[in-house]
């Protein structure tokens, strides 16, 4: 198993480059891993990290053995569609509202924002003290974040070119437009199984991870017993 740190998580650092960034900046810190690896991949990612994670599948389709993701943050889709308008708008907002506050010196403020949005109004009044500063200090990334998700103008159509088998999760307590992504995606990709989760939201990866890691541990096996069952199947002899 790889865990990659994307641009400035971790240990690695902030995106050195100029001009526009987009996803597909991000995921190039995945080519490496995917073009010198000898087995086929899974893909595994939540929110930003979902929508890294199948822009590198789109990046490097031939190796993809399965994708998981929940909730991938693919916002330009909604301003693809008249009838995800509204998601569009509402999701906006919230940009515009981290982009303000960050502009005013406000981190702590844009923090807020974002938490509250994704996990409901007070939450990030409830954190410590000393998370609320570590969530303040990484909102410089986030808002770089939405820059390369808006910057990102991959159609709808192309998400057809995955044929892998896929797992969409989305949680039924979350906003509108993460789970109106989650449909479009289903929609579209011809292997794909979506699966709203009971009591999640979109922060559902932590706060419901037994009831995720049980669903990803069934499709990895399900996976693995049907390329075992390929593989048990005699070759015909040539005529």
């Amino acid at each position: 198993m790889v865990a990659v740190d994307l641009y400035g998580y971790g240990d690695t650092p902030m995106w050195p480059g100029t001009g526009a960034f987009s996803l597909d900046r991000e995921a190039e810190l995945l080519d490496d891993i995917f073009s010198e690896s000898r087995e086929p991949i899974f893909v595994v990612g939540h929110s930003y990290g979902g929508a890294v994670g199948l822009t590198a599948a789109l990046r490097h389709p031939q190796i993809i053995a399965g994708i998981i993701v929940y909730e991938p943050v693919l916002f330009g889709l909604l301003d693809q569609r008249q009838e995800t308008a509204q998601a569009a708008r509402e999701i906006a907002s919230l940009d515009s509202e981290i982009t303000t506050q960050m502009a005013r010196g406000k981190p702590a403020e844009a923090a807020r924002a974002f938490v509250d949005y994704w996990s409901g109004a007070g939450s990030f009044a409830s954190y410590a003290d000393k998370l609320r500063d570590q969530l303040a200090l990484k909102m410089n990334k986030v808002a770089l974040d939405f820059q390369a998700i808006f910057n990102s103008r991959t159609p709808l159509s192309d998400y057809r070119k995955i044929t892998a088998p896929t797992v969409l999760l989305y949680g039924l307590d979350s906003p509108a437009p993460t789970r109106i992504i989650t449909d479009l995606l289903a929609r579209t990709i011809a292997a794909a199984e979506v699966r709203g989760l009971l009591g999640l939201g979109h922060m559902g990866m932590a706060s419901g991870k037994e009831t995720i890691n049980r669903v990803a541990a069934k499709f990895l096996d399900h996976i693995r017993l049907s390329r075992d069952h390929r593989a048990s199947i005699p070759s015909l002899p040539a005529n």
